[in-house]
């Protein structure tokens, strides 16, 4: 894991491309999961399915951070410019429904 950009050419790349730019993956934290939640979003738009349930960043947080043990593991992979993308996998058999409360 590394924290810097290596953008020097890349001699495997025609003409001489840079390098992808390095990503840190870590663990979501709180600030997050306001575009962890418009990331699911945008995923949800290009897989023509229905939007997220308004809400979905505090759903995010109660399922990552508590108070019960967390049900839900999210990973980001942030870009010196501070991008981010993310993944989550349920811990064990719970799924994360995107629907509202009924």
């Amino acid at each position: 894991m590394t924290d810097r950009a290596d953008t020097s050419p890349d001699p495997a790349h025609p003409g001489g491309r840079p390098r992808p730019t390095a990503a840190r993956v870590r663990h979501a934290r709180p600030e997050d999961l306001d575009r962890v939640a418009e990331l699911a979003a945008d995923h949800a738009a290009y897989e023509k399915a229905a939007p997220p349930a308004p809400g979905l960043a505090d759903r995010l947080a109660r399922l990552l951070f508590g108070p019960e043990p967390p049900r839900l593991r999210c990973l980001v992979a942030e870009l010196p410019d501070g991008r981010l993308g993310a993944a989550s996998k349920p811990k064990l058999r719970y799924t994360l429904s995107t629907a509202p409360p009924r």
